[in-house]
């Protein structure tokens, strides 16, 4: 169930959203491939108005920023709004139905994401993260193929058990608290990586602890 829908609205007339697992205009910048600083957009809220989907969409409309420099919205970036808001929530029970979380396919931002708490459980393949990456408290059980992420990876306290193959992480890598007792020869760490067993500065340094556990 939403208590608002937030979105931005671009100079192009397209629409982005934050794919139910985040309200923040900021994150649905970076989301959308926009700098998370874009000032060229107008930002949304929306709930629906009393008689929805029957009353004029407008009448649950809240802009929360303008663009600057300024440009007015026209007819097709309101039409554009009105189109979005009438698939996404076509009815009163749509709107009141649990939030799909779901990223798109072949997803890259140029800064963080921070998902940590959200109800999210899967990430799509060939997911690009220029900053850090925060899925503490997901129910998050595996990674996907050719992951990478430009600055920290923080998995503790998930359901993973195994990394996938060609892992990048930039920064620090923890997986305290989960399942992994294993690491995969491709994983490229650029930083210390956490293990229930301790800390390593090398990922070839962590992988031999492990092995010398097992033995």
């Amino acid at each position: 169930m939403c208590n608002r829908h937030s979105f931005i609205v671009t100079r192009a007339g397209k629409v982005h959203h934050g794919f139910g697992i985040t309200d923040s205009h900021t994150t649905i910048r970076e989301l959308a491939g926009l700098d998370h600083t874009d000032s060229g957009t107008y930002a949304f809220e929306w709930q629906p108005p009393a008689g929805w989907p029957d009353a004029d969409f407008n009448n649950g409309l809240t802009q929360d920023t303008a663009p600057i420099p300024h440009w007015g919205l026209k007819a097709k970036h309101l039409k554009a709004v009105e189109t979005h808001l009438r698939r996404r929530y076509p009815t009163p029970d749509a709107w009141n139905a649990p939030e799909v979380m779901e990223l798109p396919k072949n997803l890259k931002m140029t800064g963080y994401l921070d998902l940590r708490g959200t109800g999210i459980t899967s990430l799509p393949d060939n997911l690009t993260v220029g900053g850090y990456l925060d899925l503490r408290g997901t129910g998050i059980t595996s990674l996907p193929d050719n992951l990478t992420v430009g600055g920290w990876l923080d998995l503790r306290g998930t359901g993973i058990t195994s990394l996938p193959d060609n892992l990048t992480v930039g920064g620090w890598l923890d997986l305290s608290d989960t399942g992994i007792t294993s690491l995969p020869d491709n994983l490229t760490v650029g930083g210390s990586l956490y293990l229930d067993i301790g800390c390593f500065d090398t990922a070839v340094g962590a992988r031999i602890a492990l092995i010398s556990k097992k033995v």
